[in-house]
């Protein structure tokens, strides 16, 4: 999906329902986002803040990604006024964690109501001559694994020079 085609969605969000799951991934500035969602409502969330001052939750993290993703979904269907996007920052950790997504399903969307989820760019970080066996953050990858996840193939927009 390319940046007019989610404007275009969005725009008809702010002005009825849609007629499908609203949930995106996002790659790469968040500049341009916050212009497409001028207008409506949004919320904002970070998976990096969800650590418990239990330290249990170090071998953890799966669990404490998933409630916290899980809470900050329910708090944002009880305050959002429609229309409204929940933008849920480093979501890269959940896939990481291989964290179920059913929150944002159950909590997030409705057809007035969108959730996107932000990663970063795809990152070509020259490596040293002797590197052969270091791992390249495949982050395009990732996110194919994430959309069919949550259903939506044609749910990622990757913003052009992000």
């Amino acid at each position: 999906m390319n940046t007019w085609e989610f404007e275009d969605l969005i725009n008809q969000m702010k002005q009825s329902t849609v007629p499908r799951r609203l949930i995106f991934i996002w790659s790469g500035q968040t500049t341009g986002l916050e212009d497409v969602l001028e207008g409506i409502e949004t919320h904002h969330c970070d998976l990096v803040f969800s650590q418990s001052k239990d330290s249990s939750s170090i071998n953890e993290p799966e669990s404490l990604l998933e409630t916290f993703l899980n809470d900050e979904c329910k708090s944002y269907c009880k305050k959002r006024n429609e229309p409204s996007a929940l933008i849920v920052n480093d979501a890269i950790l959940l896939a990481r964690y291989g964290c179920d997504l059913s929150g944002l399903f159950r909590y997030g969307i409705s057809p007035r109501s969108a959730v996107i989820l932000t990663f970063p760019s795809e990152s070509n970080r020259p490596f040293p001559i002797k590197a052969e066996n270091w791992a390249i953050r495949n982050t395009r990858a990732i996110m194919q694994r994430v959309s069919k996840q949550l259903g939506e193939s044609k749910c990622i927009i990757e913003v052009a020079g992000g």
